[in-house]
């Protein structure tokens, strides 16, 4: 048996669904957009939200990061000397 054979025993109901479905189509999916678009773009507009609230937290941390090697290296270029003693109390 071939597979173009199965192709003429389609049952009568499933012609009539795909047929009944092919006549609603253009009445339902008007209607299904009236709903359905309203929410994905409220998913969107969250998303977007989301995203924002990350990044800000993200520049935050990366700015007070910023600031302590900032900081950090002022002391360390301030005092140079402070260094030096560590290295010389193992040399003497």
């Amino acid at each position: 048996m071939a597979w173009y054979d199965d192709g003429a025993n389609l049952a009568w109901p499933n012609v009539l669904m795909i047929a009944g479905a092919a006549v609603l189509a253009p009445v339902l999916l008007p209607a299904v957009s009236f709903v359905v678009r309203p929410v994905v773009k409220s998913v969107v507009k969250a998303g977007l939200a989301v995203k924002d609230m990350a990044m800000g937290l993200g520049a935050d941390a990366g700015e007070q990061v910023s600031d302590l090697y900032a900081e950090a290296k002022a002391e360390h270029c301030a005092k140079p000397e402070a260094v030096n003693l560590g290295t010389e109390a193992l040399t003497s």
